[in-house]
């Protein structure tokens, strides 16, 4: 699998919107909203947690994600 292509292949997780073609941060607000209105079951609780690591991708080497996202591939 190309460098390109092993995370749009193979997601680490199935709503993943990062590195995918045709999602953005839009689709991922979308996910959450649609989450949200499908609990609004009185019974059901909604937890949201956001983080945001300032910069946490500008420090991460191109090996740190492409060497897992290769093994993954691979399984």
């Amino acid at each position: 699998m190309s460098k390109d292509g092993v995370l749009v292949g193979r997601p680490v997780y199935p709503i993943q919107v990062a590195y995918r073609a045709g999602t953005s941060t839009g689709t991922a607000v979308i996910q959450v909203v649609h989450k949200r209105e499908k609990s609004l079951n009185p019974k059901e609780i909604v937890l949201g947690v956001f983080l945001d690591i300032e910069g946490s991708f500008d420090s991460t080497s191109f090996d740190a994600i492409y060497t897992p996202a290769t093994q993954r591939g691979r399984e």
